[in-house]
């Protein structure tokens, strides 16, 4: 305004001769432009228009004519619809009128009567109304807008409710940061505590997704990516760790600063349900690999039985016709054989399926208790191979069902006792070992048998899976043990050096209550 004016006093003093100068308009004009700046903005919008009145009543006092000074007054009326609210705009425009209205009782010098300023007066009255009546239709479309941009934020909160999302606005020049107190939440932070850095961001980022989120997050602040969306990690002031969807957008600001802005989404339990997803169907792959093992097996171990069966009948049949009574107990001797271990068979499937069910309600158990049990059940066994037991001290306290723990132990014993080969001295080692993971003991049945051979050691714990088929049993044995093991949380797998160095099968077993 101030060039305006400028611009419009140098035409004048250049094209009428002996204009003078009104500085102290320009004194009123200087000392807005300073509190403008201080962020006064009422009070310098009131020393622009306190201006035009100042003004033009020293012209009139200067010798200019008050018809044509005085309308000049129109300028700063229709600058108030600017400058001012509707009340301040309908004060001053008063004001202006008013002021009009005493100049022939203040000046009656330069102003005899109202005769001589009728124009300015029609003037600042027409003007002052339709300033009036465009302010009330500006403040109408204004109250209008406000109304709408209100609705359109509260449907945009709601939608941003509904889906738990948080926003967030960064400028990277101030450092200032703007967030709402869901965003605030998702971060994990209280307000006001981020710095507005790149690193004091990546210092709430988990560990291993620093990588990820440095690159992404340079890319953004250097401008070479303008959206962006990345999945991490962050870990909050009580060390929980949570999954954090954030989308946004970069635009250059001023200088080297950029202003990024977005959503945040804690999609935590989305990532748990997918690792369960995954988890089941993984399971599930398993279970159908071992149902389709199960089936042949299970097809070609009964029909073994059968067709023995099947042939001693005829052989019975034949004996019968020739007379040949005297064979008659043997065959029915190995048909006899064959139904026992088809009934064999179909009792440990029957113990199989029940594996899955916890019989009892989990306790707490002193691990060396449960050998002692199973050791007294296997007692013959052991006998008859000579086996020495050695069982450590201290060994911890397991949380689970008794009778399924002890069926675990016993089927281990029997079987480190069933291939503990030609030993001078045979021996069979219960303990424990810390474990490498999960803060859980590694518990452990350890013989000095025959051992495994490296390339079969995943087949040992297969169904109906049996390295010699000269040994009695049916196969099931350690996948039974396997079985209960899962049910109450634990792993089990098989360590062997080689052939005729012993076998080490180690499971893990729950502590304390997780069952």
């Amino acid at each position: 305004m101030t060039g305006v004016f400028g611009v419009g006093d140098l035409i004048s003093v250049l094209t009428q001769p002996g204009y003078r100068l009104p500085w102290y308009g320009y004194a009123f004009l200087v000392s807005a432009m300073v509190l403008n700046r201080t962020g006064r903005y009422a009070l310098a919008a009131t020393m622009t228009l306190l201006m035009f009145p100042m003004v033009t009543l020293v012209t009139v006092l200067s010798g200019a004519a008050p018809g044509t000074t005085f309308s000049y007054l129109i300028i700063g009326v229709l600058g108030s619809t600017l400058l001012l609210d509707r009340r301040g705009a309908i004060l001053f425009d008063a004001g202006c009128f008013s002021f009009l209205l005493l100049t022939p009782l203040i000046i009656p010098e330069h102003v005899p009567d109202h005769g001589a300023i009728t124009g300015p007066i029609i003037l600042v009255a027409i003007g002052s109304g339709l300033a009036i009546m465009l302010m009330i239709h500006r403040d109408e479309l204004e109250r209008d807008r406000q109304e709408a941009l209100r609705t359109s934020e509260e449907r945009l909160l709601l939608a941003l409710d509904a889906s738990r999302m948080g926003t967030w606005e960064w400028d990277t020049a101030s450092r200032e940061v703007h967030s709402s107190d869901r965003a605030q939440a998702i971060f994990g932070i209280p307000g006001k505590t981020f710095d507005g850095t790149q690193t004091g961001y990546l210092r709430m980022v988990h560990p291993e997704d620093l990588g990820a989120v440095g690159r992404v997050l340079s890319d953004v602040l250097s401008g070479d990516r303008d959206n962006f969306e990345i999945l991490h990690r962050v870990t909050w002031a009580d060390g929980s760790i949570h999954w954090v969807q954030v989308q946004g957008r970069s635009t250059k600001r001023g200088g080297s600063g950029r202003r990024v802005n977005g959503t945040v989404v804690d999609v935590t339990d989305r990532r748990l349900a997918e690792a369960e997803r995954d988890r089941l169907i993984r399971e599930l792959e398993e279970k159908n690999a071992e149902l389709e093992r199960f089936t042949y097996t299970v097809s070609h171990d009964l029909k073994s039985p059968l067709i023995t069966v099947r042939g001693f009948l005829g052989s019975i049949e034949r004996d019968v016709r020739d007379g040949r009574y005297d064979r008659l107990g043997g065959d029915v001797e190995r048909i006899l054989s064959a139904t026992e271990r088809m009934q064999s068979l179909l009792a440990e499937l029957l113990n199989l399926s029940r594996v899955g069910r916890i019989v009892n309600p989990p306790e707490r158990l002193a691990f060396a208790d449960l050998v002692q049990e199973a050791m007294d059940m296997v007692r013959g066994q052991l006998e008859e191979a000579r086996a020495r037991v050695e069982i450590q001290e201290g060994l911890p306290d397991v949380f689970g069902d008794r009778s399924r723990l002890v069926q675990v132990l016993q089927n281990l014993l029997d079987n480190s006792a069933k291939f503990l080969g030609n030993q001078k001295a045979p021996r069979i080692v219960v303990g424990s070992r810390p474990g490498a993971s999960e803060g859980r003991p590694v518990f452990f049945v350890q013989d000095n048998g025959e051992g495994v051979a490296p390339e079969n050691l995943g087949r040992m714990i297969g169904l109906f899976e049996k390295l010699d088929d000269r040994s009695r049993g049916s196969g099931v044995g350690l996948a039974i043990v396997k079985r209960i093991v899962e049910v109450h949380g634990g792993k089990l797998w098989v360590e062997s050096p080689g052939r005729g160095q012993g076998t080490t099968v180690c499971f893990t077993l729950p502590t304390r209550a997780s069952v």
